[in-house]
C-alpha cells in the first residue's frame, strides 16, 4: 500500500510539469522517434482541394483572432487572396470553415522548422504570425521568426510583439514587420478622433451632430459588415 501511494504522489507532482510543457515534450520525443526510425517528418493535412500548380505564397503560422479577422477582409474586399493563402495550425477545427473559403490549411506544429519545410513546399512571399505570447504555447514570436528565417529565408515575416521593447528586438533579429495590437488601435481611434473634431470646427452647431453621426455610422456600418462575415471563424478560435 506504500508503494502505491508514493507512486501516486510521484506521478501527481510529475503531471504538474508534464502539463505545462506537453508541447516542448512532444516536439523532443517527435525528434528523437524521427532519427531512431530514420524516417522523414510528414505532416497531416486537411485542406481543400489543391490543384497542381497553385500558388500560395502568403503563409499563417497559428489561426486565432486576427487571422481570422485577415480573413474575413480578405473574403469581403479581396477574394482573390484567399486562394494565395496557407493557414498552418494545430486546430482541426479551423480546416473546416477554411475549406468553405478554398483557404488551404495544414495540421502541424508551427514551431517546428522540419515540420513547416515539409508542410509548405516552396518560398512563400509572406509568412505571417499574429498570435501575441501571450496565447502562445511552447514558442514564442521571436522563435516564430527565427525558424522563418531559417526555412523561409527569403520571404517577409511579420511577427506580433506585447511590447516596444519586445518589438524592437524583432526588428533587430530581421523581422520585416511587427503588428502590435495597441498601436493599430490608436491609429484608428485617432483617425476617427481627427475626422470627428474637423467636423466640429468647420461646421456650423445645426449641422455639426449630423456630420458627426455620419462618420460614426459609416465606422460602425463597416464593423458591422465585417462581424457577418467572421462570426463562423471566430467560433472556432
Amino acid at each position: 500500500m506504500t508503494m502505491i501511494i508514493w507512486t501516486f504522489s510521484v506521478l501527481a507532482i510529475m503531471s504538474s510539469y508534464t502539463i505545462g510543457n506537453n508541447r516542448v515534450i512532444y516536439r523532443f520525443l517527435a525528434r528523437a522517434s524521427n532519427k531512431i526510425l530514420g524516417r522523414h517528418v510528414e505532416a497531416s493535412s486537411e485542406t481543400a482541394e489543391h490543384h497542381e500548380g497553385e500558388d500560395r505564397d502568403i503563409v499563417l503560422l497559428g489561426f486565432h483572432r486576427i487571422a481570422a479577422a485577415l480573413i474575413a477582409n480578405f473574403a469581403s474586399d479581396r477574394p482573390e487572396l484567399l486562394a494565395r493563402t496557407h493557414i498552418i495550425d494545430c486546430n482541426a477545427e479551423v480546416a473546416k470553415v477554411m475549406k468553405e473559403k478554398s483557404v488551404k490549411f495544414s495540421y502541424a506544429d508551427i514551431g517546428e522548422a522540419e515540420v513547416l519545410e515539409h508542410t509548405h513546399h516552396g518560398m512563400p512571399k509572406l509568412v505571417i504570425s499574429t498570435i501575441p505570447d501571450s496565447l502562445l504555447k511552447g514558442i514564442n514570436n521571436m522563435q516564430l521568426l527565427k525558424t522563418m528565417k531559417e526555412v523561409w529565408p527569403h520571404a517577409k515575416h511579420v511577427v506580433t510583439a506585447d511590447t516596444r521593447r519586445s518589438a524592437s528586438k524583432m526588428y533587430a533579429a530581421g523581422a520585416s514587420y511587427v503588428l502590435r495590437v495597441e498601436q493599430l488601435c490608436a491609429a484608428k481611434l485617432h483617425n476617427l478622433v481627427a475626422q470627428a473634431a474637423s467636423v466640429h470646427e468647420q461646421a456650423d452647431n445645426d449641422d455639426d451632430d449630423d456630420a458627426a453621426d455620419e462618420i460614426f455610422e459609416i465606422e460602425k456600418s463597416t464593423d458591422m459588415q465585417f462581424k457577418r462575415g467572421s462570426t463562423r471563424m471566430l467560433s472556432v478560435v
